[in-house]
């Protein structure tokens, strides 16, 4: 199969074990599914049920116990750490539920960072910061440094540096989490438009059910399983039917 015929995300028999005193404890637990080029994903779950974790392992950032993840068809078991980290550079991008901003560089700076590290500069890459910036209500920010920001401020510099690349796959770790209501729906909005307009891949990891009501299908993350059903898609996503299987699974 080509590149161009594998889907963007393609995961099998995933596990991650912790050492927790003498004995190892499953953190995620035979984790296997499909993400289709174009389709936007939103994975739920309760804290502590390995959304985080299952996410680092998607991107790269960590290391699966046992199985494999493949990003356009390139297995990440079998790159070398140098291809692996380019891979990330140029196929994901990462919105992470803590910011990671680099403190010393402006907000300005902190958006154009990935194409910086790429090699390019100029005129356009000025243009797409500004109309970043612009778009996430950051214009009057753009010169300060990330300790001066709000939360709220740091996560839409975040999802803005995220995004700038246009990268084949999105992986955002609640996004609006540290957003007013307002911001938070506004950011969603944005992420649907660029999955709608540019068949952006993403896979979103979160507790609330407003936010994966953006998503084409929503699926659920319990004691580090992924769940085979429920399964919402199409028509059958929206709050109210999410809130609905929450109950169900008590969670």
């Amino acid at each position: 199969m080509s590149d161009q015929e594998a889907p963007a995300l393609r995961v099998r028999g995933l596990y991650k074990f912790q050492r927790e005193r003498s004995r190892e404890v499953a953190i995620l637990k035979d984790i296997s599914f499909e993400l289709p080029r174009g389709r936007f994903l939103a994975i739920m779950g309760p804290s502590g049920s390995g959304k985080t974790t299952l996410l680092h392992l998607l991107g790269g950032l960590e290391t699966p116990s046992a199985g494999a993840v493949e990003i356009d068809g390139k297995d990440l078991a079998g790159l070398g750490e140098r291809k692996r980290a380019l891979l990330r550079r140029e196929a994901v991008g990462f919105v992470f539920q803590f910011f990671h901003l680099v403190p010393n560089l402006s907000v300005r700076e902190n958006v154009a960072l990935p194409l910086r590290i790429r090699g390019q500069s100029g005129r356009s890459v000025v243009e797409r910061v500004d109309a970043l910036l612009a778009q996430f209500g950051l214009v009057a920010q753009a010169d300060l440094l990330p300790p001066q920001l709000s939360g709220g401020e740091m996560q839409r510099v975040g999802v803005a540096r995220a995004v700038i690349g246009e990268p084949k796959l999105l992986l955002a770790d609640e996004p609006t989490g540290n957003l007013a209501t307002g911001q938070g729906e506004e950011v969603l909005r944005w992420l649907r438009r660029l999955h709608a307009e540019h068949g952006q891949s993403i896979v979103l990891v979160t507790h609330n059910p407003r936010d994966a009501a953006y998503a084409d299908e929503v699926r659920f993350l319990v004691d580090g399983a992924l769940l085979a059903e429920p399964r919402l898609t199409g028509a059958d996503v929206d709050a109210a039917k999410i809130h609905a299987c929450l109950r169900d699974l008590k969670i």
